[in-house]
């Protein structure tokens, strides 16, 4: 700082002071801030060459790239820097390509070009060309058929743009045509144009009554498949019923049946089991039954030969009675030894 001198210091630092701030410091009321401020301690009135402040530097500039964007058109700006000299004649394709990439230009271009940047009104072609246009097919179309008769005649594709509310959409590449499509509006249409005009709306037409055929096909379609779901419904829930009712029943009669199965398997083996427990007894029962079955044959037995016996000895008395009026003491004596045989035949 010390080896520079007054010279080398004002001319690094010269920079040029806003006609603000010389005033502000001009209003000042001590004189050295007027003196520095306003530059009122130049007296000599010398011209000096003017020097080429940062400021005026970049006015400079910024108006020569004014007079670049009129006479372009640009959709927008970005300010770039080319290198890291800060020369304007050198150029960084990394450090540009990186600037691109970090700001989201690169994605807005990608953006534009998929997307509809430019955007025409659907009355401003209505005004431009339906006074000129005498057919009579296109005097029942609305603002947006009539745009579609109106491009198809100038060749502009379907696919260049697509169709609003109230505007057309155009592609970024197409921007050019559309100015070329006005500026053909004061002309007068050829002859190829017309029957162009009515080719397009015949074929147009045709269009139309094929999609009304396809979409009541495809309503039909639906009203049929809507009311198939219907019955398939009700009568779905039917059958469903149905078979609910069958498998319950069904599984009913499969568990009686294992139950019925289970329960003559269980008789089984608890007959066997109660067989070999009471053996036995059934044998020792037995055995009773034979010896009391044997005992009331011999008590009938015996009872049937007393009542024999009584009966022969009945028919023996009667007998002897009548012997006994001729031989009263013979028959006495035959009476009395035929009840001691009897009482020994009994013992």
């Amino acid at each position: 700082w010390q080896s520079q001198t007054s010279g080398q210091i004002n001319a690094e630092y010269m920079d040029a002071i806003h006609p603000d701030t010389a005033k502000m410091f001009k209003k000042s009321t001590k004189p050295m801030v007027q003196m520095i401020g306003a530059g009122t301690h130049h007296k000599k009135k010398k011209k000096k060459k003017k020097v080429k402040s940062v400021v005026s530097f970049f006015s400079a500039q910024l108006i020569n790239l004014m007079k670049t964007l009129n006479v372009t058109e640009p959709y927008f700006c970005r300010a770039m820097k080319p290198n890291w000299n800060k020369s304007a004649k050198e150029w960084d394709d990394v450090l540009i390509e990186d600037q691109l990439r970090s700001g989201g230009l690169i994605e807005a271009l990608r953006v534009l070009k998929l997307g509809y940047p430019t955007r025409v009104p659907y009355q401003t072609i209505w005004d431009k060309f339906h006074d000129k246009i005498k057919n009579p097919m296109t005097q029942s179309l609305a603002m947006m058929g009539f745009a579609e008769v109106v491009l198809s005649i100038f060749g502009v594709e379907t696919s260049d743009y697509e169709l609003g509310l109230t505007k057309i959409f155009f592609k970024p590449s197409k921007a050019a045509v559309i100015d070329e499509i006005m500026a053909s509006a004061d002309k007068p249409l050829t002859d190829a144009q017309l029957s162009m005009i009515t080719a397009f709306v015949q074929q147009k037409r045709i269009k139309q009554i094929i999609g009304s055929a396809k979409v009541f096909l495809k309503l039909s379609l639906r009203i049929r498949f809507k009311r198939a779901k219907e019955n398939m419904a009700k009568w779905g829930r039917i059958l469903g019923i149905l078979g609910q009712t069958v498998y319950r029943h069904g599984d009913y009669a499969k568990n009686a049946l294992k139950i019925k199965s289970a329960q003559t398997i269980q008789a089984f083996f608890r007959a066997r089991d109660t067989k070999r427990g009471i053996a036995q007894l059934i044998e020792d029962k037995r055995e009773a039954a034979q010896v009391v079955y044997a005992m009331w044959r011999r008590w009938e037995e015996r009872t049937k030969l007393l009542e024999w016996l009584t009966e022969k000895l009945r028919g023996r008395q009667v007998t002897s009675g009548r012997t006994s009026e001729t031989l009263p003491g013979r028959s006495q004596e035959a009476r009395g030894g035929a009840i001691s045989r009897k009482e020994e035949s009994c013992c």
